[in-house]
């Protein structure tokens, strides 16, 4: 069975040739970006309910089944993710034993359901950006069950390359696969891969360890301010986020800000009138208690 600390993210290399079997991960509205996949045989992964929209489903890309030439092209443009300057092309590289159509069934198969509100969501789970915060929310058996034909999925993001062991399951005989869609609950936090994303554009190159805890840091981080209310606009969210990066629990607590925060909640002052109550002299004690490795080369 596959434990928890088989799906944390564990940094990954880049290959030492070129792909020659598993699947790429391609993001269709991205394509651009790389046209020569277009060039390519892609193969969709889209729910029935969506067949109007097949366009904009991800696609795969049986790389057993390229020439030489096209796996070497393909595995270039796989070196070149992440790029800080565009959003993800090949958001993913699968090793899976499964047959492809059965890959592709099972990929679409998590792209849609219930959202929090209980209406019908599309959910780019594939989306290195949305996967690296769902990996610290889903549970492990979620976590398997979405991962459940993999040996591997490696993925781009925060500037490293990363790989998830999956249980690498055999095709189930009959039926959906189990559940690794996630709760109402979840969702509240899963819809926060934005502000993770701007927080970490807005962050210098951070090494593969500071990179992998900060889904999860940010995660308790938003959860906490959340429970204190008086926070919701995207930009505010991101600012109080990086705070909480540079000068660690401290900042959350500061005394000042306690005393300015229930009227924040009240939306009497705004997130930036509020920060004035911190003085210089606040700013600079903050930065010299900050202890945590990220705050430290902000």
């Amino acid at each position: 069975m596959t434990t928890a600390a088989h799906l944390d993210m564990q940094a990954a290399a880049d290959p030492d040739g070129p792909f020659t079997h598993g699947y790429a991960l391609i993001e269709p509205t991205t394509i651009g970006f790389a046209p020569y996949l277009r060039t390519l045989t892609l193969h969709s992964c889209t729910p029935l309910i969506l067949a109007h929209r097949d366009e904009l489903m991800p696609k795969l890309i049986d790389v057993a089944s390229l020439e030489p030439d096209q796996q070497v092209a393909l595995t270039e443009l796989w070196r070149e993710e992440p790029d800080p300057d565009r959003p993800p092309v090949v958001c993913a590289w699968i090793d899976s034993d499964w047959p492809l159509a059965e890959l592709v069934r099972h990929i679409a198969h998590y792209l849609i359901g219930p959202g929090a509100d209980g209406r019908p969501v599309l959910w780019r789970y594939y989306d290195p950006r949305v996967l690296s915060l769902a990996l610290v929310v889903l549970k492990p058996s979620q976590r398997n069950a979405l991962l459940q034909p993999m040996r591997t999925w490696q993925f781009a993001w925060g500037g490293h390359k990363w790989q998830i062991a999956g249980p690498a399951l055999p095709v189930p005989e009959a039926g959906d696969p189990a559940s690794g869609w996630p709760t109402p609950e979840q969702w509240v936090r899963i819809d926060r891969s934005e502000i993770v994303t701007k927080v970490l554009h807005r962050l210098p190159v951070l090494s593969p360890e500071e990179v992998r805890n900060l889904p999860g840091l940010l995660d308790r981080i938003l959860a906490d301010v959340a429970v204190r209310g008086g926070l919701s606009n995207l930009d505010d969210l991101t600012d109080y986020s990086l705070c909480c990066l540079h000068y660690g629990q401290a900042f959350a607590d500061h005394p000042k800000l306690q005393e300015v925060w229930p009227a924040l909640a009240r939306h009497e002052v705004s997130w930036a009138e509020a920060k004035t109550c911190l003085t210089d002299a606040d700013y600079r004690g903050l930065a010299e208690r900050a202890s945590h490795p990220i705050a430290e080369r902000i």
